[in-house]
């Protein structure tokens, strides 16, 4: 298949989604209609990440779906369009406001500082390829970490950016991910609060009241098969069970920390334990995509 008709299929797929979230019974069939689109990315003849952007935008889909049958969608045709489109850039419609028009100057100062930390740390992940293997990894573990974080922040900082130019604000998705003390608060508070409203909403929540130890593997385990599926087309088994196994790994660590009530040590302390801890996990999830890039560690 052309990758010209899996976007045919992908958006005619995403206009019915959105047309019949006109009504409540209606929106409860939109995310059967996505679900034929899964197997999408293994039939498509593309590149590598031009079959990761598609799994991208049948996830993105299929998640603005859901909140549509659960009753979380715009009043209109194209607010819901709209709303799916954004949700797949990490914006929740849903909390835009109008301001007066203005240059954000926050935004803007936040984007140089992102941007220099950005090229530190490309400069430190090739500087390493010098350094033995001891030294090497750790190195590119924490510039990609720091990558991470700044990408997180570029993405707060250029909608903010943007949308003051066009008279709007939306809440930020990154609330300073850095700041996290413990591994939950990471989570749930800090890194993409618009993924963990859905998951939240549509997982935890509903099995709270059963189990929180159930609410939350089950959650860990849906945010694994998702993460999954975007480069199951692409990588070998053994690269899905390695990212499978980061997240399978947080219910566990988050448990842990409870135990050690880590949210009462000292704050330096405290954000020590999270970051170490996910750095030294971050090879799992790190690997399976430098690997279908070409790289390695």
């Amino acid at each position: 298949m052309s990758i010209i008709s899996a976007i045919v299929l992908w958006g005619s797929s995403w206009i019915a989604v959105s047309a019949i979230a006109r009504t409540a019974v209606a929106a409860r069939h939109g995310p059967f209609l996505v679900v034929p689109l899964l197997p999408l990315p293994w039939f498509v003849r593309a590149p590598y990440p031009v079959r990761i952007v598609l799994a991208f935008a049948i996830a993105y889909l299929f998640l603005g779906a859901v909140d549509f049958a659960a009753g979380k969608r715009p009043v209109t045709f194209a607010g819901r369009l709209w709303y799916v489109m954004a949700f797949g850039a990490l914006i929740d419609s849903m909390t835009l406001v109008s301001v007066h028009r203005y240059f954000d100057r926050d935004s803007a100062r936040r984007i140089a500082i992102a941007v220099c930390a950005a090229g530190l740390g490309v400069v430190g992940w090739i500087a390493a390829s010098a350094l033995p293997a001891i030294l090497r990894i750790p190195t590119r573990l924490t510039a990609a970490a720091a990558l991470i974080l700044v990408a997180a922040e570029l993405n707060n900082s250029i909608v903010g950016l943007v949308s003051a130019a066009f008279s709007v604000r939306f809440a930020v998705v990154h609330a300073d991910p850095y700041r996290s003390h413990t591994i939950s608060e990471f989570w749930s508070r800090r890194w993409n609060r618009l993924g963990a409203r859905w998951f939240r909403q549509h997982v935890f929540l509903p099995l709270r009241a059963r189990s929180v130890a159930v609410a939350l593997f089950t959650l860990f385990g849906l945010s694994a098969a998702i993460h999954v599926y975007l480069i199951a087309s692409v990588v070998p088994a053994k690269w899905m069970a390695m990212w499978a196994a980061f997240f399978l790994s947080q219910p566990l660590l988050i448990m842990a920390e409870r135990r050690m009530r880590v949210q009462r040590w000292p704050p330096y302390a405290a954000r020590v334990w999270t970051f170490t801890i996910l750095i030294a996990l971050l090879p799992l999830a790190l690997t399976p995509l430098i690997a279908a890039l070409g790289l390695a560690l």
